[in-house]
């Protein structure tokens, strides 16, 4: 979490003190670092601040974690309830003298929670060590006041977090080896809603749905329902694959299903159709960027993909370096060429991707009606998924098919639930294409829920 640690500095703080071990330069070049310099100071990104040599060098008391570390990690909490953790700390004295320190929590960013620090005064022996208690707790009505774990929400790369640093102040006419120290702490916390989909009602026949061609169309209601403190939201797609869960990895895929929306949604002509992969994983990701989804696109049926619909981190792609934004890629599989690029839908710590694309430039038209024959195109996908850190896991589904300009079920329904809302969604589907290219139902996504398969509620569609 510290600025770089050059060998220079460290070589001078060895120096200094050559018995300590490499675990205590670092704490002692991080406890030391000057957080006035930074501007827009973040403690996730900037730790403790501007490194200060001289200070580091000076230092003769550290502060470091039980494991070892110079950084108070609460870790990442998904909040239904209230939340309480605590985190010791200690203070090492290697001078000559005793070191006296008043100790308080600065936080830059509580969102509601309440940092405290046991004792709030501490004197430290020459060669001796003195234990310090961090406490954090957050309410259950904080964690519902967060705001959606969404890409779009956040930002892209962003994430939620309560950071801050627990800062010992050296008592007045202190020695020159007694410096302010700084520990950095970090919660990233998430507040989960409980979107449910419950049990489809009786199917009837109605008129054709939007985006289908005409024909016979049957149609039932889907129940939902949110019963968590956070407010969640309903996103509706057609589900075309299951896989079984296999490694657990934060790339194990579970389900996949594609949502079509008129072209305008994507900023493509009105005939066009905006198309939307669901990946719902298994596991969680820190940050999808550690990991790329391949989705082969084949529009002739020959078996071998046309396109490719990628997503992976943007940086890495367009400039060959990591920058943990992730996004979606429309390749062209015969040239090896980027056809198009669209932020994708990758919240930090969770379990869905949503990836976009135009149908168009996957090489799917439609022509306009009474100019010759309509021509309706469909295509079959399936998902490869690669972790690229650690590396070494990959997951490869089966397939579907699915035609983006008359689709066998329904999808692109929307809905937001306050904690303790319900609403419904029509579900409706196209027999004679469902014949054709069956999909398995409905999935419906919702990113706030906890990760795994609450993300992606599984509807399955009627046997007959």
């Amino acid at each position: 979490m510290a600025c770089p640690m050059t060998a220079g500095i460290a070589a001078l703080v060895k120096e200094a003190h050559p018995t300590w071990t490499g675990v205590q330069i670092k704490a002692a070049i991080m406890n030391t670092a000057d957080s006035t310099l930074n501007t827009g100071y973040n403690p996730r990104r900037a730790g403790t601040g501007v490194v200060q040599a001289q200070k580091a060098v000076n230092s003769s008391v550290l502060a470091t974690t039980t494991d070892s570390l110079d950084a108070i990690k609460f870790g990442y909490v998904a909040g239904s309830g209230t939340y309480a953790a605590q985190v010791a700390f200690t203070l090492t004295n290697s001078g000559t003298s005793t070191a006296s320190y008043t100790l308080s929590a600065t936080p830059s960013s509580s969102l509601g929670a309440t940092i405290t620090v046991l004792p709030t005064s501490v004197s430290v022996a020459a060669g001796a060590t003195s234990t310090v208690q961090v406490s954090l707790s957050m309410s259950a009505a904080a964690f519902a006041a967060l705001p959606s774990d969404s890409t779009f929400v956040v930002g892209a790369g962003g994430v939620v977090t309560v950071r801050g640093a627990i800062v010992a102040t050296p008592a007045s006419g202190h020695s020159a080896d007694q410096q302010t120290l700084r520990l950095p702490f970090m919660l990233v916390p998430r507040g989960l809603s409980n979107v449910a989909a419950g049990t489809p009602g009786p199917w009837s026949n109605i008129p054709s749905a939007p985006l289908s061609t005409p024909g016979r169309t049957i149609a039932s209601t889907l129940p939902l329902a949110n019963n968590g403190i956070h407010t969640g939201t309903a996103d509706l797609y057609t589900w075309g694959v299951r896989d079984a869960r296999e490694t657990g990895q934060p790339m194990d895929v579970r389900d996949v299903g594609v949502q079509v929306l008129p072209g305008e949604a994507l900023g493509g002509a009105a005939g066009d159709r905006s198309l939307v992969f669901l990946i719902n994983t298994w596991g969680q990701a820190t940050n999808q960027s550690v990991n790329e989804y391949d989705i082969p696109i084949d529009t002739n049926g020959d078996g071998a993909p046309d396109f490719f619909v990628v997503g992976a981190d943007a940086g890495a792609v367009q400039t060959g370096s990591f920058n943990g934004i992730f996004a979606s890629f429309t390749i062209n599989a015969t040239t090896g060429a980027i056809v198009d690029a669209f932020l994708a839908e990758a919240p930090m710590n969770g379990s869905t991707i949503e990836l976009p694309a135009l149908a168009s430039e996957l090489g799917l038209f439609q022509k306009a009606e009474g100019v010759g024959p309509v021509k309706k195109q469909g295509f079959t996908y399936s998902v490869a998924a690669f972790s690229l850190v650690p590396g070494g896991f990959v997951d490869v589904t089966g397939s579907a098919s699915i035609n983006p300009f008359s689709p066998s079920v329904s999808s692109g329904d929307f809905a937001t639930l306050a904690p303790g809302a319900s609403s419904s969604f029509t579900l409706s589907v196209d027999p004679d294409q469902q014949k054709k290219q069956p999909a398995l139902g409905w999935l419906v996504a919702s990113v706030d829920d906890a990760n795994g398969a609450s993300q992606a509620d599984e509807v399955p569609a009627p046997a007959k």
